[in-house]
């Protein structure tokens, strides 16, 4: 590997941090998992402890050698701004783990994994939510990715969390009986209700942790647990809502293109995907959805071996 161009590409999220080392031709010489590095949320310095372990750890998956690589693109989730990706280069700079490193947010990279044509929309669900879009112009758009505490509509966090208040809405006697209660009792370990305060308030439940809920929820809505199903209902239309406010301001409501979901809460099938595209039809009668197999950590190395110098490229 002496006179091999080796190049990084990371995908920070709130979850989990994944790395590609791939050749000057795209071919994937390892691939490695950190842990979670949206540094608004733990911190610059777990982040960059995430980012090295999800490197080293695609060191040894593909036995690859090299102590510093040509070029590294990071998408990272929190780095939308300018300043927020100052901060993350900064913080990754000093890991010397790469001679050139670029950052970019982490929809640019999924949107440029999932979407060839280069123009469309990219909804993503996961831990929060987001919608990018690029029209023919090369105009671009984005809405929502407001983090948990003033957006995440339609993400798992807002599955999770609506989950929890369904519940205690329940207790009240605010709401119908639903099958969560058991299930989030049984998830818990909890024998009442009322005990989930202390899990959520005292014990500090993460955002992440809350976002776990989703799966219970997407399988009791699956039941016919008619509370499960509308919280699934209500998280498909603000996600419709998303992709709609992206094709509106890029004037793309009535044209022709792909929107990619991405992310773990469209792992769900049916249940989720079914309601979205009718949202969607409704709204974009001409769009195309699809559910790309390509990582989002692959936009990355795209943006990487685009900013490989080698000697005889031109």
């Amino acid at each position: 590997m002496i006179d091999m161009h080796i190049v990084l590409g990371i995908d920070g999220g709130g979850t989990s941090t994944t790395c590609l080392i791939a050749d000057e031709k795209g071919n994937v010489l390892g691939r490695g998992v950190g842990g979670p590095s949206n540094f608004h949320v733990v911190g610059i310095d777990n982040a960059k402890k995430a980012i090295l372990e999800s490197v080293e750890d695609a060191k040894k998956n593909g036995e690859v050698t090299a102590n510093k690589f040509d070029v590294a693109c990071l998408g990272m989730a929190g780095g939308d701004r300018p300043k927020d990706r100052e901060i993350i280069k900064k913080g990754v700079e000093s890991l010397g783990v790469a001679e050139k490193i670029i950052v970019e947010s982490d929809v640019l990279i999924a949107f440029l994994s999932a979407i060839p044509k280069g123009y469309g929309i990219v909804v993503i669900s996961g831990t929060g939510s987001i919608a990018y879009g690029i029209n023919r112009r090369g105009e671009k758009r984005r809405a929502g990715g407001w983090g948990y505490k003033l957006g995440d509509e339609g993400s798992g966090y807002y599955i999770g969390r609506r989950a929890i208040t369904s519940i205690l809405r329940e207790r009240d006697g605010r709401s119908k009986s639903t099958r969560l209660t058991f299930r989030l009792k049984e998830y818990f370990g909890i024998e009442k209700i009322e005990e989930i305060l202390n899990i959520v308030y005292e014990q500090g439940l993460k955002t992440k942790e809350i976002a776990a809920l989703a799966p219970i929820v997407m399988k009791e809505a699956e039941s016919g647990d008619e509370v499960s199903r509308g919280i699934v209902v209500d998280a498909a239309k603000e996600l419709a809502l998303l992709a709609k406010a992206v094709s509106k301001g890029l004037g793309m409501q009535h044209g022709s293109f792909e929107i990619a979901l991405l992310g773990s809460v469209f792992k769900a099938g049916p249940v989720i995907l079914d309601p979205l595209k009718k949202e969607i039809r409704n709204c974009i009668p001409n769009a195309r959805m699809t559910l790309p197999s390509i990582e989002p950590v692959q936009g990355a190395v795209k943006i990487a071996l685009k900013n490989l110098e080698m000697p005889n490229k031109k």
